[in-house]
């Protein structure tokens, strides 16, 4: 990370008991203390929406990057402790048949035209590839916020769209799988990301 942005700054590291946390105006304090400017969490559900509440009352005026922050009922739950103050990023997967050698194979090498960008499963090593939306939550039918999420009245805008080259790891290993086994048609996949970004993503 310091070789490619050597302007970001580590200022501290905190954990979070899952869905035991019922105050979290202590970790507000410690990252005020710290100086943080920007946060990258994994916390969803009402861990985040506690977190954005104690940072909307504390006045804190971090951003957030919540990397589980578009999952359904998360908007409803953060409403305007949200606004202008989270951010989340976005792509899309597709899972398939539960037997994981077999999905694994059927998957490999697939493309998917996306409304975001063309994706595709690197053979390799499976990365799922595509580009990579940075998303802000923000007020509907401001500039970029064409829908509303969860009739919420708040939406996702788009804020910056990683290229492929720059969202793609580089490979690391090869994967050697046993053979699957015979089969007829190939398998079809659903897509599993929250339908609803895909029109938000494209509102601008």
């Amino acid at each position: 990370m310091g070789q490619r942005r050597p302007d970001v700054q580590f200022v501290g590291d905190d954990r979070v008991s899952l869905n035991k946390v019922k105050d979290f105006a202590p970790y507000v304090a410690n990252i005020r203390a710290a100086g943080a400017d920007s946060l990258l969490t994994g916390n969803w559900g009402a861990d985040l929406s506690l977190l954005l509440k104690a940072s909307y009352e504390s006045g804190l005026t971090a951003q957030y990057y919540a990397v589980l922050g578009a999952g359904f009922w998360t908007p409803s739950a953060l409403g305007a402790t949200g606004t202008e103050r989270m951010k989340t990023v976005y792509s899309w997967i597709k899972v398939g048949s539960l037997e994981p050698v077999k999905a694994a194979h059927a998957l490999e090498g697939m493309h998917f035209a996306a409304p975001t960008g063309d994706f595709w499963m690197r053979a390799d090593d499976h990365p799922f590839v595509g580009p990579v939306l940075v998303m802000n939550f923000a007020k509907a039918g401001g500039a970029g916020v064409r829908h509303d999420v969860e009739s919420t009245g708040y939406g996702w805008k788009t804020e910056a769209r990683i290229g492929v080259r720059e969202a793609a790891p580089p490979c690391a290993v090869t994967w050697n799988a046993p053979a699957p086994e015979p089969r007829g048609a190939p398998a079809r996949f659903l897509l599993a990301s929250v339908q609803q970004l895909a029109c938000c993503a494209l509102g601008e």
